[in-house]
């Protein structure tokens, strides 16, 4: 893919339609909530523990089985991603398990949420593309809650 094309934003077209058109159903998304998280993403749940209370941004959030698994947790979870039909089915989702997160259809772009607007930002292995990657690389700074004390994680996390 060359620049020109991510520039006109042919991909991310592409990308939105193709999400639109494969959003799974909401028994579906129950079900692997009720489930329970995979080993990957339990592993990714527990390295941005702690998370009650904590502001986590769940980019390319898709019909928001991770965005529920982190509400679930504790944390004040927004989930993004390009796909309306996806948010709609996480939207749905998150009202049939009694979780309150707030779903957001746009792209990561810097500067969609003011600084410090998170303290972690998760993505989930099938969610990276190459359109995903470099949206991630050019706003995650800006939507971190920078630390005011010297810690291990002074950016937050982004664990993948």
């Amino acid at each position: 893919m060359d620049s020109l094309e991510r520039d006109t934003g042919t991909v991310g077209v592409r990308e939105q339609m193709f999400w639109d058109e494969h959003v799974p159903g909401l028994a579906h998304c129950v079900s692997a909530f009720e489930r329970g998280p995979d080993p990957n993403t339990r592993a990714m749940l527990d390295a941005v523990e702690p998370l009650r209370g904590r502001r986590v941004l769940d980019f390319a959030c898709g019909a928001g089985v991770t965005s529920a698994f982190l509400a679930q947790r504790g944390a004040v979870v927004t989930g993004i991603d390009i796909s309306p039909a996806s948010i709609g089915r996480a939207r749905e989702l998150a009202e049939s398990i009694g979780l309150p997160i707030e779903f957001i259809t746009g792209e990561l772009t810097p500067g969609i949420f003011p600084p410090g607007s998170f303290d972690s930002i998760v993505v989930t292995t099938r969610s990276i593309t190459s359109i995903c990657l470099p949206s991630l690389r050019s706003s995650a700074r800006s939507s971190y809650r920078v630390a005011e004390e010297p810690s291990s994680r002074p950016w937050g996390s982004i664990p993948f």
